[in-house]
Protein backbone atom coordinates (compact mmCIF):
# COMPACT_ATOMS: atom_id res chain seq x y z
CA UNK A 1 0.00 0.00 0.00
CA UNK A 2 1.38 3.49 -0.89
CA UNK A 3 1.47 5.68 2.22
CA UNK A 4 0.85 9.78 1.47
CA UNK A 5 2.49 12.41 2.86
CA UNK A 6 -0.28 15.09 3.60
CA UNK A 7 0.97 18.67 3.08
CA UNK A 8 -1.83 21.45 4.26
CA UNK A 9 -1.56 24.52 2.70
CA UNK A 10 -3.28 27.19 4.53
CA UNK A 11 -4.60 30.56 2.33
CA UNK A 12 -6.32 33.44 3.05
CA UNK A 13 -7.02 37.11 1.22
CA UNK A 14 -3.59 38.35 1.90
CA UNK A 15 -2.10 35.75 -1.04
CA UNK A 16 -4.63 37.37 -3.37
CA UNK A 17 -4.83 40.55 -5.21
CA UNK A 18 -8.57 40.28 -6.14
CA UNK A 19 -8.73 36.72 -7.96
CA UNK A 20 -5.03 36.74 -8.52
CA UNK A 21 -2.12 35.65 -6.50
CA UNK A 22 0.04 37.86 -5.31
CA UNK A 23 3.72 37.40 -6.43
CA UNK A 24 4.74 36.67 -2.82
CA UNK A 25 2.70 34.03 -2.38
CA UNK A 26 2.84 32.19 -6.26
CA UNK A 27 6.51 31.72 -5.18
CA UNK A 28 6.24 30.19 -2.12
CA UNK A 29 3.98 28.33 -3.61
CA UNK A 30 6.57 27.50 -6.64
CA UNK A 31 8.61 26.65 -3.49
CA UNK A 32 6.29 23.76 -2.30
CA UNK A 33 7.15 21.26 -5.26
CA UNK A 34 10.18 20.11 -4.15
CA UNK A 35 8.36 18.80 -0.92
CA UNK A 36 5.77 17.47 -2.99
CA UNK A 37 7.79 15.79 -5.79
CA UNK A 38 9.15 13.58 -2.69
CA UNK A 39 6.79 11.10 -2.70
CA UNK A 40 2.98 10.76 -3.10
CA UNK A 41 1.40 13.48 -1.93
CA UNK A 42 -2.10 14.87 -0.41
CA UNK A 43 -2.27 18.72 -1.14
CA UNK A 44 -5.21 19.86 1.52
CA UNK A 45 -6.32 23.69 0.81
CA UNK A 46 -7.52 25.18 3.34
CA UNK A 47 -8.66 28.50 2.66
CA UNK A 48 -9.08 30.99 5.89
CA UNK A 49 -12.55 33.24 4.80
CA UNK A 50 -13.20 36.06 7.04
CA UNK A 51 -16.49 37.53 7.06
CA UNK A 52 -15.12 39.62 3.74
CA UNK A 53 -14.21 37.09 1.49
CA UNK A 54 -16.38 34.06 2.09
CA UNK A 55 -17.49 33.89 -1.12
CA UNK A 56 -14.31 33.97 -3.09
CA UNK A 57 -13.13 31.07 -1.06
CA UNK A 58 -13.93 28.43 -3.43
CA UNK A 59 -12.66 30.28 -6.81
CA UNK A 60 -9.69 31.11 -5.01
CA UNK A 61 -9.21 27.59 -4.25
CA UNK A 62 -9.77 26.33 -7.74
CA UNK A 63 -6.86 29.00 -8.89
CA UNK A 64 -4.72 27.82 -6.37
CA UNK A 65 -5.37 23.74 -7.37
CA UNK A 66 -5.21 25.16 -10.88
CA UNK A 67 -1.90 26.54 -10.98
CA UNK A 68 0.02 23.75 -9.10
CA UNK A 69 -1.57 21.77 -11.81
CA UNK A 70 -0.41 23.41 -14.18
CA UNK A 71 2.96 23.63 -12.92
CA UNK A 72 3.04 19.63 -11.71
CA UNK A 73 2.60 18.47 -15.30
CA UNK A 74 5.41 20.09 -16.65
CA UNK A 75 7.61 17.87 -14.50
CA UNK A 76 9.31 14.32 -15.38
CA UNK A 77 8.57 11.15 -13.25
CA UNK A 78 6.50 12.90 -10.76
CA UNK A 79 4.67 10.91 -7.89
CA UNK A 80 0.94 10.93 -7.24
CA UNK A 81 -0.89 14.48 -6.16
CA UNK A 82 -4.38 14.39 -4.77
CA UNK A 83 -5.75 17.65 -4.40
CA UNK A 84 -8.32 18.07 -0.91
CA UNK A 85 -9.85 21.28 -0.06
CA UNK A 86 -11.75 22.86 2.74
CA UNK A 87 -13.10 26.24 3.60
CA UNK A 88 -12.95 27.44 7.17
CA UNK A 89 -15.28 30.55 8.31
CA UNK A 90 -13.75 33.02 10.52
CA UNK A 91 -16.03 35.28 12.47
CA UNK A 92 -14.92 38.27 14.06
CA UNK A 93 -15.92 38.81 17.83
CA UNK A 94 -16.88 41.47 19.19
CA UNK A 95 -17.15 44.86 17.47
CA UNK A 96 -15.03 47.67 16.25
CA UNK A 97 -14.93 50.04 19.06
Amino acid sequence: ATQYQVVRLDVSAAAFDGEDMTEPFARALENLLPTLEERPSVLRISYIAGADDEDRAGARIDTVRKTVKRWWKKRKDRPRLIFESETVSVQRKGGAQ
